[in-house]
Formats: C-alpha cells, sequence, structure tokens
C-alpha cells in the first residue's frame, strides 16, 4: 500500500499522517503524534487519516492503534467542505508551505527574540491559554520576571503580597509551562511531574531548557 516513491515514509521518516478535525485538514504530524492524538480522545475511529501511499482519505481505524470502529450506523466517510479531496495535493502544498518558512529562517516563527517586557506582556496577555507554543526566551525572561516582582513584593507587602502574587499568576505559570512543552514537542500534562519531588522538578527545568521543534508540530 506504500507509495513506492516515498523513502521517507516508508522509513517511517518526518511528519507524515494527515487527519480532519472539525471540518479541515491538520498535520502533518508523526505516527506516534496520531497515536498519541488517539489516547487523548481528538482522532476517532471515524476520523479521516491520510499519509503518503494511500490513494485516499480513509477512517483512522483501518490504520491508527487503539481506536476502534463505530457502529455501522455512525460511520461517515464524506469529506467536509474545505478539505482537500485529493490528499496528494494537500501533501504536496504543505511540502511547499514549510520550504517558504525554511527560506524565511525558522527563528522568525519559532526561536523569536524576547524580552523582559516583551515575556510580561505574553504572560498576562495568554492568562488562561494552554493551546500554542512558547519559546524559551519568552519562558525564561518570565521566570527572572517573576523572581524580581515576587522579591520587590515580599519586600514591601510582607507574606501576605506574596501569597497574593502567588495566586494571581498560578494560572498563567501553568499555561505558559504548557506552551513551552508544546514548543518542544510535549503535552502540557507532563507539568505533573512536578508532583514527584526533586527528580520530577529537574526534569522539567531540562525540559523547558530545550530547544524548539525548528518546524510547525501537532501545537501550532
Amino acid at each position: 500500500m506504500l507509495d513506492p516513491f516515498a523513502t521517507d515514509d516508508a522509513a517511517g521518516i518526518g511528519m507524515d499522517w494527515y487527519y480532519v478535525k472539525d471540518g479541515a485538514q491538520e498535520g502533518p504530524v508523526t505516527e506516534a503524534d496520531l497515536e498519541e492524538l488517539a489516547r487523548d480522545g481528538i482522532v476517532r475511529g471515524d476520523t479521516l487519516v491520510w499519509r503518503p501511499g494511500l490513494q485516499e482519505w480513509q477512517p483512522a481505524y483501518d490504520h491508527v492503534a487503539g481506536v476502534t470502529p463505530p457502529p455501522m450506523t455512525q460511520r461517515d466517510t464524506s469529506l467536509p467542505e474545505g478539505v482537500p479531496g485529493n490528499p496528494r495535493e494537500a501533501h504536496a502544498s504543505s511540502g511547499a508551505a514549510a520550504n517558504h518558512r525554511g527560506a524565511e529562517g525558522p527563528d522568525a516563527d519559532y526561536t523569536a527574540q524576547s524580552g523582559f517586557v516583551d515575556a510580561a506582556k505574553k504572560f498576562f496577555g495568554n492568562y488562561a491559554t494552554f493551546s500554542g507554543r512558547s519559546n524559551r526566551g519568552e519562558f525564561w525572561f518570565w521566570v527572572l520576571d517573576n523572581l524580581a516582582i515576587s522579591l520587590l513584593v515580599s519586600f514591601v507587602l510582607g507574606d501576605t503580597g506574596s501569597s497574593l502574587w502567588s495566586l494571581v499568576t498560578l494560572i498563567p505559570s501553568f499555561a505558559l509551562g504548557a506552551r513551552r512543552l508544546h514548543d518542544i514537542g510535549r503535552s502540557g500534562w507532563w507539568q505533573l511531574l512536578i508532583l514527584l519531588p526533586v527528580v520530577g522538578l529537574l526534569v522539567l527545568i531540562y525540559w523547558f531548557a530545550q530547544r524548539p521543534e525548528p518546524g510547525p508540530n501537532r501545537y501550532g
């Protein structure tokens, strides 16, 4: 069933799966990412998927581990309006877009420079935004911002002020952590490692310091 010319895909290299979500094409993603999407309930048995080597969009239950086919009466393999009927054309246009991004340089999108003020604006501007990505500069400049503000608040207002500041920044801190993990291709739920004394914190610090994935991933 594999395309004889898709040598990278046959070797399992690259992001080569596409899927349909909310009436729109998503991807490319790796097979491992597709299986994780299935575990998260985003890709279901009747979700349409495609990769090079397949002649047309097909239901996920034929290709993705961990999904079960829906009842016969609920199966619908019709393409939503706006999803390319010829997935090969979609694959080609996606590749062209990736090349265009590469021509502009990945730094423009995924490693944009940040600073103290910019990091603070993005932190509060995305107060409860757990989707999308945040790069290392945005994350670590906010860590420094937060440290300086925490010390100032503690000095001026004492323990009560420190407690209030911690409460105010609790949700956006988890949101920023989730976006930083998304930037390296990991789920924001990995922040629960903080519940593991010492080891969990060290693992998260290591991940938060990693370079971003150089191109689009399933988080943005």
